[in-house]
Parts: structure tokens; C-alpha cells; sequence
């Protein structure tokens, strides 16, 4: 993003007038005269508005951090219904001898609410 095509959200932040630093400008600029998403000639399916809720949990293996990921998946499953994503938040492991023996995975889980 050059600094001709970019300006501050908040003009207090940044330097000179509706300039941001270079530091601040990923967080605080915007693009200005970006182009807007084509519109379409089909008929479009409205979005839904579904709501989430966040749930954390931490899966564990001897195999891989993979396989810790799958476990707390496969468990939360069996009394949790509509999981919909994942984000990995932690991942730790054990090691003995030099070598890592067990996989620990920390990880948010998002549940859709049902209607």
C-alpha cells in the first residue's frame, strides 16, 4: 500500500496530516478508492446470521500434535453437536531424553447455536 492510497482512521494517530507511520499504518489505515466486490446478475442467497459460542479445549497424543488435535475433536463430537471450526492456541510437548513423548494442543472451538 503506498502512502498516496492510504490514510488514517484516526488522525490523531500517525504523523503529518491524515498520514499514518509506517508503524502504525497496518493497523490504523485504510485504503482509500479501493474497488468494490463485481456485483452479480444472479439472484443471490441472502447470508445467514448465525451465532457461535466459544468453547476451549486441550487434546492430547503420543503420536503428533495432528493426532492431539484430532482427539479433542472426536471426543467434544460425541456430547457436542454443530462444531464448526478450530483455532490452535497452544501447543506444548513433553520431552524425556531428548526426545518429545507426548503432544499437548490447546485449541478454541466454535459451536454454532442452533435456531
Amino acid at each position: 500500500m503506498s502512502r498516496d492510497n492510504a490514510r488514517c482512521i484516526s488522525p490523531s494517530i500517525g504523523q503529518g496530516p491524515g498520514r499514518c507511520s509506517a508503524t502504525i499504518r497496518v493497523q490504523y489505515c485504510a485504503v482509500r478508492n479501493a474497488p468494490l466486490p463485481p456485483t452479480s446478475t444472479r439472484k443471490e442467497k441472502a447470508m445467514s446470521e448465525h451465532v457461535y459460542k466459544q468453547i476451549e479445549l486441550t487434546g492430547s497424543s503420543t503420536q503428533s500434535i495432528q493426532h492431539a488435535i484430532e482427539n479433542a475433536i472426536e471426543k467434544a463430537s460425541r456430547t457436542l453437536r454443530n462444531l464448526h471450526w478450530l483455532e490452535v492456541t497452544g501447543t506444548r510437548g513433553h520431552i524425556e531424553d531428548g526426545k518429545v513423548i507426548h503432544w499437548q494442543v490447546s485449541l478454541k472451538v466454535g459451536l454454532r447455536i442452533e435456531d
